[in-house]
């Protein structure tokens, strides 16, 4: 049995959670390891707690718990620590950030209450998007990985794989969605909507950037839930060759689609919202709020039905914008016109490192820069 505490979103990681390893008898691996005492003050302590915690970001992620003791490699005893919290966690933390090369991004260390006034100490260490990671501690200069049997000491040939399939990720991601774009304003998407302003959101697992990632078409049926296109009004589907593709009509034509690749990636299009009515370029901005909220709950149940790894990339971008105006409902028209003085909108990502922002969050950091293309200083509809 694996460690199941990789599906349990991390701000209710609880004191029954890490009971069920003891009582499942959860044996230590790739992605969990268990310690009885918290890590000693010396310099030796510090190496090892630095080693431990790299040798999960270079792997898979997983949990480093202290405070559970193992017998012969399985979860024996909760048993706890006694520790001061406002203390010990500024302190782990403190040696992450400035012994590791280069950063691990959303690390998470908290402390679990249990009875007697004791405590374990969990730490969350995601699988990282810009390994491979190094232990710089007083010279130390080594990177560390996991197998089943614990961490291990890299060679030249591991790291040097990890450098060529973990490098310039940003690059990768910023160079996938401008071609992505590219092919929808040019009507090579996967479905053809047409010419005109369009509203394209992105979710991409990191993971599904790795170097021979194989990926699986996924099933329509056991996704029905999660598979509206953005805005979209009843859908139908068909397989293609990047995967599941599903889309809703209006009349003969196509307003939107959904596409999911099968290395993991999303992709959701409108035609219809941004289309010009009556001569006037117009943005209903409450109506894409409303929309980008409803596509981004949509997505993350997709994202966490498939079992994809964070983090994710979240990333909304408007096209043909230029000389849009955003309307708003109720509200007293404004004396001054402002209109968005370009013609994309490319919204800067947002960095989901474990699936477990939450929606409205998401969705508001991600039309906030609508709204400031548009004159106005954020989006009303999250406040």
């Amino acid at each position: 049995m694996s460690d199941n505490l990789r599906t349990i979103p991390w701000s209710e990681v609880s004191s029954a959670h890490l009971q069920q390893l003891v009582e499942q008898s959860i044996p230590e691996g790739r992605t969990i390891e268990y310690k009885r005492d918290i890590y000693g003050s010396n310099d030796e302590g510090t190496r090892e707690f630095l080693a431990d915690v790299v040798s999960f970001a270079n792997s898979d992620g997983g949990h480093l718990i202290i405070g559970i003791s193992e017998q012969d490699g399985f979860a024996d005893v909760l048993e706890g620590v006694e520790f001061s919290h406002d203390e010990m966690i500024p302190k782990l933390d403190a040696k992450i950030q400035s012994s590791i090369e280069p950063r691990i991004l959303g690390v998470g260390i908290r402390a679990i209450p249990l009875a007697g006034g004791r405590s374990a100490l969990v730490i969350r260490i995601p699988r990282s998007w810009n390994r491979p990671h190094m232990v710089t501690f007083k010279n130390l200069s080594r990177c560390y990985a996991r197998n089943n049997a614990g961490k291990y000491q890299m060679d030249m040939s591991e790291i040097r794989e990890q450098v060529i399939g973990g490098s310039a990720i940003a690059d990768r991601v910023a160079r996938l969605r401008r071609d992505r774009v590219d092919l929808i304003t040019s009507d090579k998407g996967p479905v053809r909507l047409g010419t005109g302003a369009k509203v394209v959101l992105h979710a991409l697992p990191f993971s599904s950037l790795e170097l021979g990632s194989p990926g699986s078409i996924p099933e329509p049926g056991e996704l029905s839930a999660f598979l509206s296109p953005l805005a979209g009004s009843g859908w139908s589907h068909r397989i293609n060759f990047d995967g599941l593709v599903t889309y809703s009509q209006r009349g003969s034509g196509v307003t939107a689609y959904l596409q999911v690749f099968r290395q993991g990636m999303a992709e959701t299009v409108n035609a219809q919202m941004l289309k010009v009515r009556d001569g006037e370029k117009q943005l209903p901005a409450q109506y894409l709020d409303q929309s980008i909220l409803k596509a981004t709950t949509d997505l993350k149940g997709l994202l966490l039905a498939t079992k994809c790894e964070p983090p994710v990339a979240w990333m909304l971008t408007l096209t043909g914008v230029y000389d849009y105006e955003i309307v708003v409902s109720n509200v007293i028209p404004r004396f001054e016109e402002l209109r968005i003085d370009r013609e994309e909108i490319a919204v800067p990502e947002v960095l989901d490192m474990d699936l477990t922002m939450e929606s409205r969050e998401l969705a508001r950091r991600l039309v906030d820069p609508v709204w400031q293309a548009g004159g106005w200083p954020r989006s009303p509809t999250f406040e």
